[in-house]
């Protein structure tokens, strides 16, 4: 791999290290990480060929880490910056074209990647504290043993891993690299109603609202679509409570998904 120029300050994350470059005269990011999930997202990253995701210019892997060149996005809006400025029907629209690029039919066989079925194991393999948890992994375990249309998936499709890469369009970055039914991949986008809501009632109406134009835009069934929410929204609640954060949110689009399919 060529030797970019640093075109900024480095940023830590917790999983990786990113560093703005000019390479070629045009803004990159360049990604070193030996975090083993962001390494199967990298390699899933170079099988898209930035269709959907942000183009990567060159992967270097060695034992210990892999090292990406990508694409810079063309500013720092996120699908949540247009959410905030009054705009959520077309972050949806956005959201649905993004999907439709990335789980778009490919000749080359995907790489390494995560079954659903490992992906939800913190709340289908135990028995929960409370009845929604339990009941929303019986719905789990249902829809995984009887996926449908199962393919490579991104895996954290939420507001702020889909950015404005100018005239490339909108691409996804940071994908869980997972594999399964492809009505998962709309679900981190779901659980995420508190955006601009300052009320219960205002992020159930835009819970509704989202549901609405993701079901006609991607062409889902609403029922399985919210079974799928209600399942993803109890693994976040296992996620939070394991790390000792509050799962109040995940429980509240639980409780909205429930109720909808009630």
């Amino acid at each position: 791999m060529t030797h970019p120029t640093p075109d900024g300050p480095s940023i830590d994350t917790p999983t990786s290290r990113l560093q703005p470059v000019i390479h070629n005269k045009t803004p990159a990011m360049l990604k070193q990480t030996a975090d083993p999930d962001e390494r199967r997202g990298a390699h899933l990253m170079v099988w898209w060929n930035g269709s959907g995701a942000a183009h990567i210019l060159a992967h270097d892997v060695t034992t210990f880490h892999d090292t990406l060149l990508m694409e810079r996005a063309h500013s720092p809006r996120t699908l949540a910056d247009l959410t905030y400025a009054g705009h959520d029907n077309a972050a949806s629209l956005i959201l649905c074209q993004t999907a439709a690029r990335l789980h778009a039919a490919r000749t080359i066989p995907p790489p390494e990647l995560i079954p659903l079925a490992t992906w939800f194991k913190a709340l289908t393999t135990r028995h929960h504290e409370t009845a929604r948890l339990n009941h929303a992994a019986e719905i789990a375990r249902s829809l995984l043993n009887d996926s449908q249309d199962v393919i490579p998936l991104h895996g954290d499709l939420h507001h702020t891993n889909i950015l404005d890469f100018g005239p490339s369009g909108w691409k996804a970055i940071d994908p869980k690299a997972l594999s399964g039914e492809r009505y998962f991949d709309y679900t981190p986008f779901l659980l995420n109603p508190d955006l601009a809501c300052p009320t219960r009632s205002h992020a159930a109406a835009l819970f509704d609202q989202r549901l609405q134009i993701i079901t006609h835009t991607a062409h889902l069934n609403p029922d399985r679509l919210l079974r799928w929410t209600l399942a993803m929204s109890a693994l976040s609640a296992c996620w939070s409570l394991h790390e000792n954060q509050s799962p109040a949110l995940a429980l509240t689009i639980a409780g909205l998904a429930a109720s909808r399919l009630a």
